[in-house]
């Protein structure tokens, strides 16, 4: 690695006017909130309850743990009664031991989802379900009194005031349409609370479309501020092909999603991570998904002697515990949504039924279809707008289309980023790719995954590489929240040039909790080269004569301790010397 002396002299240029730049921090540590921040959750922000005293959704991990292994006992019983059926070549004796085991997943699944269920006009069959009052409004001074786990809203609370944060949850199964009217009433409450005549509003996952379908309705005259956390406000597309009836589930996928959350309980791991049984499932929950859309031809029945399709997972399953939740209909792109309307409710006697409860998801997939005007109208009543989207984790592998597509475990990223363009999860764009639109800027990611020039709005949308969804983690712990912190208390309109500790493009290390851009170890001073400017930056750092941010910490790091020491400064003193050392050899002993 040869370098010129004019290469060293810009390489000293750009650290100092590097160091310029870091020692005015994103905010002021002793910073106050500029308005009132209202942190509105998502899907299960706050467990259901019956009647405030039974615990009925999320499960608890032993409750599904129990579920799951009855039905690893049932596939068991349905292999052998299927395989055998198979090697006689009897197909009748193959659709019956299919139609046992899609009875038992329905009942499995009634007896997580059936408690919750609502009828066919999308009203709670049993009243008596909610969120405690506790959970549903509160600011940070009553959130330790709550079932709120996200680190975010109390971290803003220690960081501009508890009694300045909000949060605001509610029952996901209904009408963003009627949860808006509540969230309205929260909003008018926290303003004659603080004396503040208008609210940030931070919309986590579920949230961020609850957010939008109130400004839709309510207009934004008490608004100004709107921040989108993951948010599922343009849908998830695997939701639209389960509405549509497409469903496949890849094991191997689903099987590493399965390890990474639950390794933890080694007994369900035991079953489902660390063995081939979980595959076999699967891979018959698929044939079964076929037989039942489409009879025993799907089993190898000749032409004219198949049975006809069954469709008991979309008549006994998929209608009776998710369709007819409105809430759920939230998650339906708006691409998706005419269609799945005719596969949930086609039939004339059943669209008569519902047809109160498809009036409700007609008028909140007009607020869906309609998002990108409406926000644009924010704006240009000055409200103040960014977009938080993550990618480079898988989403649940349980549709033709979700495997491919990078996210956060819960939403495709093309969705939480409104309209980004991804490579396939895993992949890189082609090596001739061209940004498609706005070519007088860049919007690619360094890593080349993320085309952002197709955002709706380009210049307000960060992305955060490898942080999982909700992934929030305490100031004592990471700094993930301080993006968010600068975002919802802002007074104007940031933009992906505003400020250097925030680029476009940032990256999680989820092993040591720290949120910075994409760097390269050792290069302190970004220049894309590894010179004694970096060593003499990274002893600066470690005696405390220049101001620390984590940007410069993550470059410096090299032994990845979380802190910078004269170690570091060695480390990268060692590898510039062994890289110039290459420098003096011939070109066919490096080969």
């Amino acid at each position: 690695m040869k370098h010129s002396l004019s290469r060293k002299i810009l390489s000293v240029m750009l650290c100092v006017v590097l160091v310029a730049l870091c020692v005015v921090p994103a905010f002021a540590k002793d910073s106050k909130a500029n308005h009132p921040i209202l942190y509105v959750e998502g899907f299960n922000g706050a467990p259901l309850y019956k009647d405030g005293t039974e615990k009925l959704f999320m499960p608890d991990m032993d409750d599904l743990t129990g579920t799951i292994t009855s039905l690893i006992t049932t596939l068991a019983k349905f292999a052998a009664k299927k395989n055998l059926a198979k090697l006689q070549g009897d197909i009748n004796g193959q659709a019956a031991a299919y139609d046992e085991f899609i009875d038992a997943v329905i009942d499995a699944a009634a007896g997580v989802f059936g408690t919750f269920a609502c009828d066919e006009h999308g009203n709670s069959i049993d009243a008596g379900i909610d969120v405690l009052d506790i959970d549903r409004f509160g600011n940070c001074n009553q959130i330790d009194q709550s079932n709120i786990k996200e680190a975010v809203i109390a971290e803003t609370g220690n960081a501009l005031g508890k009694d300045m944060v909000y949060y605001f949850t509610y029952d996901w199964r209904m009408s963003l349409i009627d949860t808006a009217a509540k969230l309205a009433d929260a909003i008018e409450q926290i303003k004659a609370d603080t004396g503040y005549d208008k609210v940030s509003l931070v919309g986590m996952s579920m949230g961020g479309a609850l957010i939008n379908t109130y400004t839709t309705i309510y207009g934004t005259g008490s608004v100004c501020n709107l921040t989108m956390s993951s948010s599922a406000f343009q849908g998830l597309q695997y939701i639209g092909e389960i509405f549509n009836g497409q469903m496949e589930i890849d094991g191997d996928l689903l099987g590493e999603l399965i390890d990474d959350f639950l390794s933890e309980n080694v007994q369900l791991s035991s079953i489902l991570g660390y063995s081939n049984v979980y595959k076999t499932l699967l891979n018959d929950m698929n044939t079964a998904f076929k037989y039942d859309m489409e009879g025993t031809s799907a089993l190898g029945a000749a032409d004219g002697e198949g049975t006809e399709p069954k469709n008991k997972i979309k008549n006994n399953l998929l209608i009776p515990y998710f369709a007819y939740l409105p809430g759920m209909w939230t998650f339906v792109p708006d691409k998706y949504y005419e269609s799945a309307i005719d596969y949930v409710f086609g039939p004339t006697a059943r669209i008569g039924e519902s047809a109160d409860l498809v009036a409700k998801l007609d008028m909140y997939h007009l607020v869906q279809a309609n998002t990108k005007n409406n926000l644009t109208n924010a704006l240009k009543n000055g409200v103040t707008l960014s977009i938080v989207s993550h990618y480079n984790t898988h989403i649940a592998p349980v549709t033709p289309v979700s495997k491919n597509l990078t996210g956060d475990v819960t939403i495709e990223t093309v969705g939480t980023s409104a309209g980004a363009t991804t490579a396939p999860i895993g992949e890189c764009f082609e090596f001739d790719y061209e940004q498609a639109l706005y070519p007088e800027k860049n919007y690619i990611s360094p890593d080349f995954m993320i085309d952002a020039s197709t955002c709706m709005f380009p210049d307000y949308t960060w992305f955060i590489k490898d942080m999982k969804h909700m992934e929030f983690d305490p100031k004592e712990e990471g700094n993930n929240c301080d993006l968010f912190i600068w975002l919802s208390n802002t007074t104007e309109q940031l933009t992906i040039d505003s400020d250097e500790l925030y680029p476009q493009f940032l990256m999680y290390d989820r092993e040591l909790k720290r949120l910075s851009c994409f760097y390269t170890p050792g290069d302190v001073n970004y220049d894309d080269d590894w010179t004694l400017v970096d060593v003499r930056h990274a002893m600066r750092l470690a005696e405390g004569l220049d101001e620390m941010n984590v940007n410069l910490e993550a470059a410096a790091d090299m032994n990845r301790d979380k802190a910078v020491t004269d170690d570091d400064a060695n480390n990268i003193l060692n590898m510039i010397v062994a890289f110039q050392s290459l420098d003096y050899l011939p070109d066919e002993e490096i080969d």
